[in-house]
């Protein structure tokens, strides 16, 4: 349960990390996180609606009755993803691919 207590202490270490965060990336450090986190997240979009569209993966998803989810990640490479599709009734992994953002290529890994 969340006490008073509790809340207050939170509160005091966050602020002393908030601190060390404006000391180390300036006093608008929150502005600049939340922007390249909402950049990724488009970036992240855009890589599903590639793989979606690839006709294999519809497949799957149509097996499995739209029940078809992805574990997205940037890699190494810039503007290269890997997606991992996933059958949400049985959590087991279906495929491997590697999205080439800037190219919109798909490649299946495994």
């Amino acid at each position: 349960m969340l006490t008073k207590k509790l809340l207050d202490s939170i509160d005091k270490k966050n602020e002393k990390v908030y601190q060390m965060l404006v000391e180390e990336y300036g006093a608008n450090w929150k502005q600049q996180y939340t922007k390249k986190v909402d950049s990724l997240t488009v970036l992240l979009k855009q890589v599903k609606e590639i793989v979606s569209k690839q006709p294999l993966v519809q497949q799957i998803n149509h097996q499995h009755a739209g029940g078809l989810y992805y574990h997205i990640a940037p890699a190494d490479t810039a503007n290269i993803f890997n997606v991992q599709t996933f059958n949400s009734a049985t959590n087991n992994s279906s495929y491997i691919f590697k999205v080439n953002l800037q190219t919109r290529q798909v490649e299946r890994v495994n």
